[in-house]
C-alpha cells in the first residue's frame, strides 16, 4: 500500500507529479544526469486491456438484456427540413413502410435503438474474443518471458531488461546526489532513517513513508532541461507506488515515476 487515507489527511503536504515520460532528461545538483535505471519500463497496457474486457463484458450482458426486453422492428428515416419522419417496415423487404405518426415517435426511437444494440452485441463478442487472444499471446511471446524462463543462477548474474520493483527501489534509492546543507544552529532533528531534517512535519512525513515501505530521498535537487537556469529542490522525492503495480491496480495504468512532496 502506498498512502493510507489518514495519512493524506492529517498531513499536510501538497503533492507534485514529475514523470520522465514529459521531459527528455532530468540533471542532479552539479550537472549530474541521472542515468535511466532500466532498458525496458514494464508493460502498463495490459492492465489497460484487462479493464477495457471487463467493461466490454458488462455492456454485453446489459445491452443483451435490453433486446430481449425492448421490441423489435425496422423503420426507415426520412429527414424532412428540420425534423425526422419513421416508416415502419414490415420486413426487410418493405422498402417503403408505413407511416408512423407523432404520437409513435418514441416506439420509434426504441425500435432503432434496439436495432443499433442487435449490432452491437457480436461487435463487443468479437473485440472481447481478439483482447483475449492477444493478451495470451503477449504473456507468451513477451521478451520477459526471456528472464522469467532462466534457471535461478543465471538469474542472479543477469541484468533483465527490465527490473523487478525490488531491485529497481534499490537502484533509485543508490543514486548519488549533492545534500543542501544545515546551518550551524539548525535543530537537530532526526527521521527513523537517522537523516537530518529541517522540521517536524518532516519527521513525520520521512517516517510514514519508511513505514508504508516507500523509498524516498531527502532533499534531492533536480535541474530540468527544459528551464536549466531554474533548480527545483523538494523536501522529499520518492518513487510512485507503480513499484508495486500488481497490488496496487489504479496505478497499473501508469509507468514508474518519481512523485515529489512538499510540507508547509
Amino acid at each position: 500500500m502506498y498512502f493510507s487515507q489518514k495519512f493524506l489527511v492529517r498531513t499536510p503536504i501538497c503533492i507534485y507529479l514529475y514523470s520522465i515520460i514529459t521531459v527528455k532528461r532530468v540533471r542532479g545538483s552539479g550537472g549530474l544526469i541521472i542515468k535511466k535505471l532500466e532498458l525496458l519500463s514494464p508493460s502498463t497496457f495490459i492492465p489497460q486491456i484487462e479493464s477495457r474486457i471487463a467493461e466490454l463484458e458488462e455492456v454485453l450482458k446489459t445491452k443483451q438484456f435490453a433486446v430481449k426486453k425492448n421490441p423489435s422492428g425496422l423503420v426507415r428515416i426520412v429527414r424532412q427540413q428540420n425534423y425526422l419522419q419513421f416508416y415502419k417496415r414490415s420486413s426487410p423487404s418493405d422498402a417503403q413502410g408505413t407511416y408512423m405518426p407523432r404520437s409513435q415517435e418514441k416506439l420509434a426511437h426504441s425500435l432503432i435503438q434496439n436495432d443499433y444494440d442487435k449490432k452491437t452485441i457480436p461487435a463487443i463478442q468479437a473485440e472481447i474474443k481478439e483482447l483475449k487472444d492477444f493478451i495470451k499471446s503477449y504473456k507468451e511471446k513477451s521478451c520477459d518471458t526471456v528472464y522469467q524462463k532462466l534457471a535461478s543462477t543465471r538469474r542472479e548474474v543477469v541484468t533483465p531488461l527490465t527490473l523487478d520493483d525490488q531491485t529497481y527501489a534499490a537502484a533509485w534509492l543508490k543514486v548519488e546526489y549533492r545534500h543542501k546543507k544545515f546551518a550551524e544552529d539548525a535543530p537537530q532533528l532526526f527521521t527513523d532513517n537517522n537523516e537530518q531534517v529541517r522540521s517536524k512535519s518532516e519527521v513525520i512525513i520521512a517516517n510514514a513513508l519508511k513505514a508504508a515501505g516507500v523509498p524516498y530521498r531527502y532533499e534531492f535537487p533536480l535541474m530540468l532541461d527544459r528551464n536549466p537556469e531554474v533548480e527545483v529542490d523538494t523536501d522529499f522525492c520518492h518513487l510512485h507506488p507503480d513499484f508495486s503495480r500488481a497490488r496496487i491496480s489504479s496505478s497499473q495504468w501508469r509507468p514508474r515515476q518519481s512523485l515529489f512532496l512538499q510540507s508547509f
